[in-house]
């Protein structure tokens, strides 16, 4: 709308009722002009009568309505999904070295039986370790995953290599663990303990005569494979049982089940309960022997 004024042609812009209503109540800083696309101010238009629409503060225009967006735009982001890019996750250990498993492994997801069950490595399986041990447990690097493992049972050596069960493959030589065992016992007796001794070589414990004994073990025929690990034990009980002939054995017993060669047609057979797990050679392989019948 042009006025004259004084012999001076002036400008004034009309705006609705509604627009001076809103700015007369202070709630926003800017007005939009029809026909725009985005909110415009002119600060120098002069708007009608301002002197009646009060002070519009233009320094704090669009401040409710960007932090009304921003919490909006907050509000509605959708939360990262695991698996997704940029999702970080727990980084895996380099692997320092590979070991063999010498028996079936559990894998435990911490350094413990009290952490969760999450796996089994097969007896023979190559293993690779990154060096940190803790509780008797060793890291190991399995499918992408940190696990953990029971440390007895990794070894250099393969184990596939000295436990065949093809003839002629079972190794007479001295145990590591020394000679002391074998004071007293047969020559099948002593048999035994260096066959398992190369066979198992995470066995730690053995036993063998006790004076005084008026079993087999008083005699020098029994030999006892100290573990209470039932894969491990089961592992050297059909290795034993396997190797019979050869080592000159008669009887084998392990976990409330005995097996014998004069019924050996019906295999492992379950016993009573003893009242015990040492009774019951729940924490030992036990082996009777002939004395000196084995043809290794």
């Amino acid at each position: 709308m042009r006025a004259r004024k004084g012999g001076v042609w002036s400008t004034r812009l009309a705006v609705p009722a509604t627009v001076v209503a809103v700015l007369a109540a202070g709630s926003v800083g800017y007005a939009v002009l029809p026909g725009q696309g985005r909110p415009t101010v002119d600060a120098g238009a002069g708007l009608p009568d301002s002197r009646s629409l009060g002070t519009v503060d233009l320094s704090q225009r669009g401040t409710d309505s960007d932090s009304e967006q921003a919490v909006s735009r907050s509000a509605t982001r959708p939360e990262p999904q695991p698996g997704r890019s940029g999702v970080e996750t727990a980084k895996v250990p380099e692997p320092s070295d590979h070991l063999w498993a010498t028996a079936e492994l559990n894998l435990w997801s911490g350094p413990g039986e009290d952490t969760d069950l999450v796996g089994v490595v097969p007896d023979g399986t190559r293993v690779a370790v990154t060096g940190a041990e803790e509780n008797g447990f060793a890291e190991v690097v399995r499918d992408g995953y940190a696990r953990w493992v029971n440390a007895t049972y990794l070894s250099e050596d393969n184990p596939t290599t000295s436990t065949s069960t093809a003839p002629g493959t079972v190794s007479y030589a001295p145990c590591r663990l020394g000679s002391s065992v074998e004071s007293g016992l047969t020559p099948d007796a002593v048999r035994v303990y260096r066959a398992v001794c190369a066979a198992f070589p995470q066995v730690t414990s053995y036993g063998g005569l006790r004076p005084g004994d008026s079993g087999e073990h008083g005699t020098g025929q029994a030999l006892d494979i100290m573990t209470s690990d039932k894969a491990l034990g089961d592992a050297i009980a059909a290795w034993v049982v396997d190797h019979h002939t050869e080592l000159g054995v008669s009887e084998v017993l392990w976990w409330q089940q005995i097996w014998t060669v004069e019924r050996m047609s019906e295999g492992w057979r379950p016993f009573s309960d003893r009242g015990s797990a040492t009774a019951n050679h729940m924490d030992h392989v036990h082996v009777t022997v002939y004395g000196e019948s084995g043809t290794g």
